[in-house]
């Protein structure tokens, strides 16, 4: 009986450890290799989150999202990954695109750009993850 226990204890151990290797190891989805979900200006992105948060959530989170506007700041984050800011018509809102690691937009405020990146939802901004240029 002890054995059994025992052998069962053992082997979910190693299923775990196997599995915990097999998520820490698997690649990190990006928007670069994805076909977008929908392909809006950024303003009318904001403005679906402005209006009806819920909606928008159905429609966009956690979907690659293509959006095309005016550059209003580059920044970095604090991991050093590159951030865009994209205009709207809210004075106090934006769409903020965070560049993958090793990748940057290569741009200035003011250019207008096209952006792909996996939605993440809307706080401030709306924010858009894992992000790559539209060529």
């Amino acid at each position: 009986m002890k054995k059994n226990i025992l052998l069962v204890v053992g082997v979910l151990f190693v299923v775990g450890i196997g599995y915990g290797l097999y998520a820490w190891n698997k690649p990190k989805r990006t928007s670069e290799d994805e076909k977008p979900a929908a392909a809006l200006e950024a303003a009318d992105l904001f403005q679906q989150f402005s209006e009806n948060e819920t909606n928008a959530n159905t429609a966009y989170l956690n979907k690659v999202v293509e959006v095309s506007g005016k550059i209003t700041l580059i920044d970095t984050d604090a991991a050093g990954l590159e951030v865009v800011y994209l205009e709207t018509a809210d004075m106090l809102g934006t769409v903020s695109c965070t560049f993958s690691k090793d990748k940057n937009s290569n741009a200035s405020p003011g250019q207008e750009i096209k952006i792909k990146g996996i939605c993440d939802g809307f706080l401030t901004d709306v924010v858009l993850k894992e992000c790559s240029l539209v060529q």
